[in-house]
């Protein structure tokens, strides 16, 4: 079940397109799967808060004077990127449609992703169309 709630997050998939995908899941109605997933995302909002340590600006900036990153780089303790992952195998999508990912060539769902000197990913936010310019998703967030 968290594997599938997950999986749900990451590729935008709808519920019933993964259970259909599922035969060892057959007792299960897309009514129940919802109410699961509901239950689930915050439980693990708390558990990763109580397992991650985001560290603060002093921490930050201890890592990136010590990464082996050029001089000129060693002051930026936070970097920011995004990143695409890919729904499903190219089957009749247009270059045109809003799921389309050139990184990817396929359609896909971008993500963006926030990290520390260390590379240690501080924020992941995302499910978004990998059309919408990045700068406008960071205006709304």
């Amino acid at each position: 079940m968290i594997i599938l709630v997950m999986f749900h997050d990451i590729t935008s998939y709808g519920y019933g397109k993964i259970l259909k995908g599922q035969n060892f899941l057959e007792h299960f109605t897309m009514k129940s799967y919802i109410h699961n997933a509901s239950v689930l995302r915050p439980l693990f909002a708390d558990w990763a808060l109580n397992q991650i340590n985001l560290g603060d600006l002093q921490e930050w900036k201890k890592v990136a004077t010590k990464s082996k990153h050029p001089k000129k780089f060693q002051q930026v303790c936070l970097w920011i990127d995004s990143t695409d992952f890919r729904k499903e195998r190219y089957k009749d999508h247009s270059r045109k449609s809003s799921d389309w990912s050139y990184k990817e060539n396929s359609p896909g769902c971008r993500y963006m992703v926030l990290q520390d000197a260390k590379t240690h990913v501080l924020k992941f936010w995302g499910g978004y169309s990998p059309k919408l310019y990045d700068g406008d998703f960071l205006d709304a967030k």
